[in-house]
């Protein structure tokens, strides 16, 4: 139990006990000693203003079959006592936790800081929200993927999600997607839940040379776009591994079911607020330059053209580009957006 201005919060004893013995990894300064010269999966933690759940997401990070991990919590808080909160939950964990400072930019910078941080060093690399929790399998099933991948190709695992309430109680699951992660399907959706992924070196390097300010919506689109634009590989996993939260504090909830599907489509060919943010991609996809595949340079050629001119100049660009949904629902609005100049 960890107390801090009076209120508790919970992480187990028996847990906390596993971390002794040779799995344990030791901070000293800057350098990390253990299993090797780097623990195998850094867990990158961005954190903000809401300790209520950590203790049960901290439970499940430390239940981990995959045992060899150094989790790093960047603390946006910009109340004191919030860092303090998470700093103890850091002393619970002695060598095994590295609390940072974030840069108070929103949640997309933060996750970026730590991607671009070169003192974070690990083999493969997972995202991980404060309130959320991880099925014990969740690290073992990413890295049984990524390790029969080369070591040179960005590869990026991610998946489905359970939902789960303020009370623990499970309510449903994300939408399940069922066509391949490609670049053409990034350039207009993401699949890919930040919370879910894990991703191995040359990913995190690839993401990086955009810089952590790159001008984008979300984290995890930009993660899924740019490396699926650059030839890596992404791997939707339709089991659920993660319980994703919902409650009154979520930055980013869940919109699943139809009314929140006729919503998005409603939003799609109405509002050019979706414009906006596949033209901000579109920008930051500048940055990786050279990287792009050449087949994907032609397809983002095409899409470019697609968002811009008349309407047959419109049609043309973006069935060149391939763009499309994972619903028959999200094409038809893409098309609708095509149509009357909201793409």
């Amino acid at each position: 139990m960890v107390r801090r201005h009076g209120q508790e919060f919970l992480v187990s004893p028996g847990a906390l006990s596993d971390l002794s013995g040779k799995n344990r990894v030791e901070c000293l300064g800057e350098r990390l000693v253990g299993e090797g010269d780097t623990p195998e999966v850094a867990i990158m933690m961005a954190a903000f203003e809401c300790p209520k759940y950590f203790g049960a997401q901290l439970d499940s990070i430390i239940g981990q079959s995959h045992r060899n991990w150094h989790l790093w919590i960047s603390d946006d808080s910009t109340n004191e006592s919030m860092h303090e909160v998470f700093l103890a939950y850091a002393e619970q964990l002695g060598g095994r936790a590295t609390m940072l400072r974030g840069p108070q930019a929103g949640f997309v910078r933060n996750f970026l800081s730590m991607v671009c941080n070169p003192a974070i060093q690990g083999r493969y690399y997972a995202f991980a929200d404060h309130d959320d929790v991880w099925h014990a399998c969740k690290l073992e099933r990413a890295l049984e993927w990524l390790k029969g991948l080369p070591a040179d190709v960005p590869a990026l695992y991610c998946g489905r999600t359970r939902l789960i309430d303020e009370t623990d109680c499970v309510f449903g699951q994300s939408p399940l997607f069922t066509r391949p992660p490609s670049f053409p399907n990034a350039l207009v959706q993401n699949l890919a839940g930040g919370n879910t992924m894990v991703f191995n070196e040359a990913a995190r390097c690839l993401v990086a040379r955009a810089g952590a300010d790159v001008d984008v919506v979300v984290h995890d689109w930009w993660f899924y776009l740019a490396l699926t634009a650059c030839g890596g590989r992404v791997y939707y996993d339709p089991v659920p591994v993660v319980d994703y939260r919902q409650h009154g504090e979520n930055l980013i909830g869940c919109a699943n079911g139809w009314v929140a599907r006729l919503k998005r489509f409603h939003a799609m060919i109405t509002h050019r607020s979706h414009a906006g943010w596949l033209g901000r991609n579109m920008v930051a996809l500048e940055r990786l330059g050279d990287c792009l595949t050449e087949e994907n340079r032609t397809k983002l050629a095409c899409f470019v053209l697609g968002r811009q001119g008349g309407l047959l100049q419109r049609v043309d660009g973006i069935r060149a580009s391939g763009a499309h949904s994972q619903t028959w629902v999200g094409t038809v609005g893409l098309w609708l957006a095509t149509v009357f100049s909201r793409i």
